[in-house]
């Protein structure tokens, strides 16, 4: 018979196995939004709107609050501001250096978070959890097979900026909100998240949706968007679930 520690590290991995499916999905559709003429500003603004509005509504319906603590409830905006900013600059890193590469930049967060974690004396570093995160990476390497010729120094930094902003996100989520239910958090942080990044893209003149009619490319930043939150609130649950005790 399968207790209850052991159940909630299953259901932890298969949300792991969801996000990282859901993240794989929104990276090609990405991929298609720039080639029908979109942008990473545009892209970033966007795919938060969907998932604000779905989360509202599913926590609306059953009956449960959206509001935080107001401790929390800046603790959870402030990551809103980090993930807008991290959005950017994936997205931004898709468009300047090949996919491949700036995912496996990208994919450096779990090591930055754990190092987060360490810093702040949350969690111990062991040297097999750093021998761990070090044989994933190389795995990605070998995996990806990033070949690049003229290494594009911007886009790379932007990858590693965006690394470290998830890395930031996760850390503090799964460090702060340590029990109860996740989703008034993402909403939080996809509701600043959306806000700050359709100013910001109104203010530069730069917002450009799709023009093809070869794919339905709003659809596609839809999609992402959705898949983009989900990949975070699975993240951030199972944060949570892992901290929550028996």
């Amino acid at each position: 018979m399968i207790d209850r520690s052991d159940e909630r590290r299953l259901v932890g991995d298969i949300l792991a196995l969801t996000a990282a499916v859901a993240f794989a999905f929104a990276n090609a559709s990405a991929s298609v939004a720039f080639q029908d003429g979109s942008n990473p500003i545009t892209l970033a603004a966007v795919r938060f709107v969907l998932p604000a509005l779905v989360l509202a509504a599913w926590l609306s319906m059953e009956s449960r609050s959206i509001w935080l603590p107001r401790r929390d409830g800046w603790i959870a905006a402030s990551l809103g501001a980090v993930t807008a900013a991290y959005t950017w600059a994936v997205l931004s890193a898709i468009g300047t250096i090949p996919l491949a590469l700036a995912i496996l930049i990208y994919y450096l967060f779990p090591l930055v978070a754990t190092v987060i974690l360490a810093v702040f004396g949350w969690e111990t570093l062991s040297w097999k959890t750093t021998a761990a995160i070090v044989v994933a990476f190389i795995g990605l390497v070998l995996a990806l097979d990033p070949r690049v010729g003229n290494v594009n120094v911007k886009g790379v930094l932007l990858g590693f900026a965006a690394a470290v902003g998830l890395g930031i996100v996760v850390a503090v989520s799964s460090r702060v909100f340590r029990t109860g239910d996740s989703r008034p958090v993402a909403l939080y942080i996809a509701t600043v998240a959306a806000i700050l990044l359709v100013a910001f893209c109104m203010l530069q003149g730069e917002f450009a949706l799709p023009n093809t009619t070869r794919d339905p490319g709003l659809g596609w930043i839809c999609g992402d968007g959705f898949l983009l939150r989900l990949r975070h609130d699975r993240i951030l649950h199972c944060g949570i679930d892992d901290r929550s005790g028996p």
